[in-house]
């Protein structure tokens, strides 16, 4: 039987993993939240010159955007359901006491792992979609300014 320290070694293992998983994550949101803001720059830019297709094309962008944001709710469900799957009695004391509790731990950053990669995917696609329609507005109603 292994010790408690060697189930912390493991535990740390499986926790920095996820750490990192979602220090990308948080990167990646960064981007989304650039995108965002110069799309809205865009957009008041548009207002105030009085373009007003180029309004309407920013508000359509912007419901789109909406309904590729609401999945990122899937996300946090999904890694809610993952903290269920940890052992109640090594949350509470935030030890690994034995391989039944290491298992369930590992078990659930597993699950935690899959569901960010799978918001990664999805973050992408929102990237995508803010960085296509950024140029898109910017080519058509400012395409001598620089980007």
């Amino acid at each position: 039987m292994a010790s408690n320290s060697q189930f912390q070694t493991e535990r740390k293992k499986a926790f920095e993993e996820t750490k990192k998983l979602n220090i990308r994550f948080q990167r990646a949101q960064e981007d989304i939240l650039d995108y965002g803001d110069k799309l809205w720059e865009l957009h008041m830019d548009c207002y105030m010159d009085g373009k007003d297709k180029c309004v309407q094309m920013y508000n359509q962008a912007f419901l789109q955007w909406n309904k590729l944001r609401r999945r990122k709710a899937d996300a946090k469900n999904c890694i809610k359901k993952c903290d269920e799957l940890k052992d109640p009695t090594s949350r509470i004391k935030k030890d690994i006491l034995n391989e039944k509790h290491l298992e369930c731990y590992k078990r659930a950053h597993e699950c935690a792992r899959q569901c960010t990669v799978k918001a990664f995917d999805w973050l992408g696609e929102e990237q995508e979609f803010l960085r296509k329609s950024l140029e898109k507005m910017r080519e058509e109603f400012y395409p001598t300014e620089k980007k």
